[in-house]
């Protein structure tokens, strides 16, 4: 089950969308997502499980999980959606599971500190002149170097919801990107089955 890209806009509508100020929301075309088979597994695999036993208890919290990705792929442009993705991922209001914080009121600490940081000059102005062919290319060389045939294939996209995407098996780079001097090794260090955009 692939969020991102079920989720992705074309590139034309992103670009009409800050074309014309982003004033106005999109209007995407969705791909309905069947999940009757993922639900079917998930179904059968708890049935497998033993409640009370460590691993048993957090697999069944995988197929919670899993279970609602494929109903929140399958409600795509619709309320119910919401109600799934908060489910899941949660929101940034919602205190943290073993402190009383928010992720947003964290954020808006960390918003805050770094414009102290660049009231008193201490941050550069970030610049970033790199293409994604030039951090295509720099990560090809790496990833074959370090693991010869086992190495991860490198994609120059046209369309990608983010600058850079990794996983164990596909390193996606959007061509239109731009990538600042140490993007390229931070990419490299990215967390596999993730997003990722340039600070």
């Amino acid at each position: 089950m692939k969020v991102l890209s079920a989720l992705a806009w074309p590139a034309e509508l992103r670009q009409e969308f800050l074309a014309g100020g982003a004033d106005k929301l999109p209007e995407p075309t969705y791909t309905m997502v069947d999940p009757t088979s993922v639900l079917d597994g998930v179904a059968a695999a708890r049935r497998l499980l033993r409640p009370g036993n460590v691993v048993d208890d957090w697999l069944d919290r995988e197929a919670t999980s899993i279970e609602s990705t494929a109903l929140m792929l399958s409600s795509l442009g619709t309320p119910a959606f919401h109600a799934y993705s908060r489910r899941l991922y949660g929101v940034p209001s919602q205190p943290l599971r073993y402190d009383p914080a928010t992720p947003l009121e964290l954020a808006a600490k960390v918003e805050s500190s770094l414009e102290d940081l660049k009231a008193a000059s201490l941050i550069r102005p970030v610049v970033r002149t790199r293409t994604g062919e030039e951090v295509a290319t720099f990560i090809t060389a790496a990833v074959d170097e370090h693991f010869g045939d086992a190495a991860p294939q490198v994609l120059l996209v046209d369309e990608l919801s983010a600058n850079a995407v990794a996983s164990t098996s596909r390193i996606k780079i959007r061509r239109d990107a731009k990538f600042t001097a140490k993007d390229s090794a931070q990419l490299l260090t990215t967390k596999p089955s993730s997003t990722w955009r340039p600070g």
